[in-house]
């Protein structure tokens, strides 16, 4: 038998702000077991609460978020479990002037290789980015060119070519030029939590 509860202002990361919720939920508790409820099991806390408030932790906490490098409270630095891949299918030396994408939204001012990268806003690649959204490559951080199609974005390597098969990184938790879920939030103007319930169904999901 179990109590829960969700606290709607635990990532503010002030105790006072959780108060009310916590009152309620000893109340919620007391009222289940005078009802000849338990023992009874409650939680009320998530990673935000976790981190910030003992007060909120009572018998389990959730870290769900926080699983994955993400807290909410912006007090603490995580190291998340996640990393998004995908591989290259195509790469190309082009000239200065080349279009890249829907529209021609890019043009290349000099000449440079390009790779395309499988994946895209059907597997959870936010189409709105920001200039400097970029995916880690070979060690590198790669710029994102041109417009995010369904099934694709483009990559600006420079003087690197780079074989069809190399494995590009979306996000993960190394950190340097590896982008992380929140740099990928920042490029989209969201939060992180969209960028990893967004990832669609075909990506394949693997437990290392």
């Amino acid at each position: 038998v179990g109590v829960m509860g969700h606290l709607p202002r635990a990532d503010e990361a002030d105790p006072a702000a959780n108060a009310a919720a916590v009152l309620r939920m000893r109340h919620g508790r007391d009222a289940v077991l005078r009802a000849g409820f338990g023992p009874v099991l409650v939680h009320l806390a998530a990673t935000s609460g976790a981190l910030t408030d003992p007060a909120t932790h009572f018998d389990l906490v959730r870290v769900g978020a926080g699983l994955v490098g993400i807290d909410p409270s912006l007090t603490t630095v995580l190291t998340g479990a996640a990393r998004f891949t995908a591989a290259v299918v195509h790469s190309a030396f082009v000239p200065a002037g080349t279009a890249v994408g829907y529209g021609g939204a890019h043009v290349t001012d000099r000449a440079t290789h390009l790779a395309v990268v499988g994946v895209g806003y059907a597997d959870g690649i936010p189409r709105e980015l920001a200039r400097d959204a970029g995916v880690e490559l070979d060690g590198g951080r790669h710029p994102i060119v041109g417009r995010v199609s369904m099934d694709q974005i483009v990559i600006d390597t420079g003087a690197t070519a780079v074989p069809r098969g190399a494995v590009a990184t979306v996000f993960g938790p190394e950190g340097g030029a590896v982008p992380s879920a929140q740099d990928w939030a920042r490029w989209a103007g969201t939060i992180p939590h969209t960028i990893v319930t967004g990832i669609g169904p075909r990506v394949e999901r693997g437990i290392a």
